[in-house]
């Protein structure tokens, strides 16, 4: 087009464009990047720009954009952004994201939400930001129409956009002694007004030869930040050598320094990540960016304790402190204060073929901490530990925090409270006795408990390991979190429960039952359960770091539980030292040490393949229906296949081991939060693994049962009115009265009615029927379970937020 740019371009021109950018794409490009903000792009038309977009998408690129307006039309901008993410189905990159005006300041989580809901939808969108409000250009970028000498546009500039004080020149050829100074400082020099100054300035710099550059102060610290944490944005500068702007010499440091280490707006981790790998994934480079054989060594040694940029605006190319050496393709480049004169950089060209879809564009691991990250945020959750077994690879990693007080990071040897996923050891350890022959699975407890009551000769040690021995949980009218009770004490209270149900009747989740496994362990072995699962199964699998709860014991590494009260983060709450040694769930462990249980089961250590068959058996009922539990585990489904898994709550941590066999899939989470939700980590990371373990959505069925729908109803209404009755309910878990009905009572009174019920599964649960509907409020929609035992009464209900 030449200098005849002013217009849209013609059909002709377009072919051409799109021709001259397959040739570019044949040759490595990663992509198609815009500057649609600035000359001679502003001119294009949206469809124009599409046409180009398809064709890099088509040769496996990805789309980075300047966008069309970063302050006025901002929100359009963005939306021709996602448009062609949305149609092309590549990634798509916003480059150096920003609100530049002031009607915009404060508008960053809005952004964030819009981002987070395109990906929602599928389209790969990411940004790159830099740590500064000043942003820098040309004075004519201020006009988006061009029309330079309007006064009113001029004014309105400087009132909404920037002021005369916040427009600092960096080069002004026509007279070089401007450079450094403000528009309100020229005009007074001049004797005019700022308007009339800024027309002025430009139409001094429209002839050939001449030029200008300004570094502009247009945006609010709090979007910044709000930028920065986006799981999504990598850091960048945008800056070059001889530029007016401190970014070119002083973004990275900035952020290590003010940003990391003085604010705590990012972690030490996040920001070098967000520096380094999430940089290389969100333009499509492959071979950099991680540390890992195979990768290019372009590395950086900094200390973390004094980085720093000393870059100004006065003075924008004084080098930072804290960087010791710098290497580029395993060449040291930088070191000890100054450059050693070795080039040893190349020219980054696309080596991958065409993803299949722009949500696998990325390695698996970097996906897998994306998703990670956005979870955490979502469920405000401090730390997670996470490890993934995908076909005999293995991803162990922290992120992060591990203590909130002393801002200690989450890592692959951070230690976790177990909660109910260390069922799997005590049942574990019960096996190893049965097959040394000290306990068998069908003795009765009066064997073990001779000062038990008469009804418990019927309970055998298989009952307690499935959850079907009728023996509820201890309750809170009865129970002391605070008291030190011995094992004796602990057993007398059990002794104390009403039976639910006759012992292999029904299954119902006891934690009574699997301490009293732990009480059965010591006094069959003569050693506590805690040190038969050190020699036996610890010690033996190399679990280096699990044990039994201390809280006088020095731990390294342990981490800190929390709990959300009134939507603020607290510690979590103390139990008495004895309870935190029972065997319904007292251990601690790093996500290594479970790992390395997963491999264990996997080659079926320890004990005999006819233990594990026993373990990993779903229970049999006296009804002789099966009901998916074995010893310790859930034995469920995921597209057709067997998932063993079980999960875990204790004490402010949330933990769950899952194993999908059929895809050779281990995925572990451990977590320092009590509302954390594992499973939704669970889910997230197969689906990436493998999308046909993504869980299903629920969609409606035929109601073929109206009575149950108006149990349902009854049900929703008397729980709003706080009216549940115990008499309509059977074999509900130990604490459903009063605390959930309670919980559900004031979540209800909140929701209101809701305006549909929809049936969307419907199944056999034992010897129950279990229904799920969906729920559609005002509030958002909510899934509620009901359970019916034969009898008609409500063996099972719930409120919940996931189906």
């Amino acid at each position: 087009m030449g200098d005849d740019y002013k217009r849209v371009a013609s059909d002709s021109e377009v072919a051409r464009m799109k021709e001259l950018l397959r040739e570019e794409m044949a040759a490595g490009a990663l992509g198609l990047s815009t500057g649609l903000e600035y000359d001679p792009g502003i001119f294009s038309a949206k469809e124009e720009v599409l046409d180009l977009a398809k064709v890099a998408a088509a040769a496996g690129g990805r789309y980075i954009s300047h966008m069309r307006s970063e302050d006025r039309q901002f929100w359009p901008a963005l939306d021709e952004l996602l448009t062609i993410g949305r149609t092309t189905r590549m990634p798509v990159q916003v480059s150096h994201m920003k609100l530049a005006m002031r009607a915009l300041w404060g508008q960053g989580d809005q952004l964030v939400a819009k981002l987070d809901a395109a990906r929602q939808e599928g389209i790969g969108v990411t940004a790159d930001v830099y740590p500064w409000t000043m942003w820098q250009s040309t004075l004519t970028v201020l006009y988006p129409k061009r029309n330079f000498t309007d006064r009113a546009e001029t004014e309105f500039i400087l009132k909404e956009v920037a002021s005369p004080d916040d427009l600092l020149l960096g080069t002004f050829t026509p007279n070089p002694s401007y450079a450094g100074k403000t528009v309100r400082q020229i005009a007074a020099l001049r004797g005019a007004d700022a308007a009339t100054t800024l027309m002025a300035l430009i139409a001094e710099t429209r002839g050939a030869g001449r030029s200008e550059s300004v570094v502009a102060t247009g945006m609010d610290e709090r979007d910044i930040v709000r930028l920065l944490r986006w799981p999504y944005t990598n850091i960048c500068s945008d800056g070059e050598l001889d530029g007016a702007h401190p970014r070119g010499f002083g973004s990275f440091t900035r952020v290590l320094g003010h940003y990391v280490r003085e604010e705590h707006v990012l972690t030490l981790e996040d920001a070098v990540r967000k520096m380094t790998g999430l940089s290389a994934a969100n333009v499509g480079i492959t071979d950099r960016g991680i540390i890992r054989p195979g990768m290019s060594a372009d590395l950086v040694l900094f200390d973390p304790a004094t980085v720093a940029e000393r870059a100004t605006s006065v003075e924008p190319h004084a080098t930072s402190v804290g960087i010791k050496t710098v290497w580029v393709n395993g060449e040291i480049v930088y070191d000890k204060g100054r450059p050693t004169g070795n080039f040893p950089g190349r020219a980054l060209r696309r080596t991958r073929t065409i993803p299949e879809d722009a949500a696998t564009a990325a390695p698996l691991d970097q996906r897998i901490d994306e998703f990670v990250r956005d979870e955490m945020r979502r469920q405000r959750i401090p730390g997670v530990a996470i490890g993934v077994v995908n076909k005999g690879d293995v991803i162990a990693r922290g992120y992060g925090y591990a203590n909130l007080e002393q801002l200690v990071p989450v890592t692959e040897e951070t230690i976790f409270q177990s909660g109910s996923l260390g069922k799997m050891f005590t049942a574990a350890a019960v096996m190893l006795l049965v097959e040394d022959g000290k306990l068998a699975l069908g003795d009765p407890l009066t064997k073990f408990f001779p000062d038990a009551p008469l009804s418990w000769n019927t309970i055998t040690v298989r009952h307690l390991l499935t959850h079907t021995s009728g023996i509820p949980d201890y309750t809170t009218s009865t129970f002391d979190y605070r008291k030190d009770y011995t094992e004796e004490q602990l057993a007398h209270l059990a002794f104390e429960q009403k039976l639910e149900f006759p012992a292999g009747s029904r299954w119902n989740y006891s934690n009574t039952g699997y301490a009293l496994l732990g009480f059965i362990v010591h006094r069959v072995s003569g050693q506590f359960y805690g040190d038969v699962l050190a020699e036996r199964i610890f010690k033996p699998l190399e679990m280096t770091t699990a044990r039994i709860i201390s809280e006088e014991d020095l731990v390294r590494n342990r981490a800190a539980g929390y709990q959300l009260l009134k939507g603020e983060i607290k510690n979590q709450q103390w139990v008495a030292p004895q309870l935190n040694t029972t065997a319904d769930g007292s251990l601690y462990w790093s996500v290594r040490d479970l790992l390395a249980w997963d491999a264990a089961v996997r080659r079926r250590a320890i004990l005999k393949p006819e233990s594990w068959e026993q373990i990993l058996t779903p229970v049999r009922l006296n009804s002789g229906k099966s009901y998916p539990y074995g010893f310790g585990w859930s034995l469920d489904e995921r597209d057709h296949k067997p998932l063993q898994q079980h999960a875990g709550s204790w004490q402010g941590f949330k933990t769950q081991l899952s194993r999908f066999l059929g895809d050779d899939l281990s995925i572990v989470v451990l977590a320092n939060l009590a509302q954390a939700d594992p499973s939704r980590f669970v889910d997230g990371i197969a689906a990436i693994v493998n999308p046909a373990l993504t869980v299903p959505q629920p969609a409606p069925i035929d109601e073929v049962e109206p009575q149950v729908t108006d149990t349902l109803r009854h049900l929703l209404d008397a729980a709003r009115a706080g009216k549940l009755s115990r008499a309509e309910f059977a074999y509900v878990r130990a604490g459903f009265f009063p605390d959930a009905a309670n919980a559900y009572k004031q979540e209800l009174e909140k929701l209101g009615q809701p305006s549909r019920m929809q049936l969307v599964e419907r199944r056999e649960l034992g010897d129950d029927r279990i229904y799920l509907y969906q729920l559609t409020f005002t509030g958002g929609t909510r899934y509620a379970r009901l359970g019916l035992a034969p009898d008609g009464r409500v063996s099972a209900f719930s409120l919940r937020e996931r189906p």
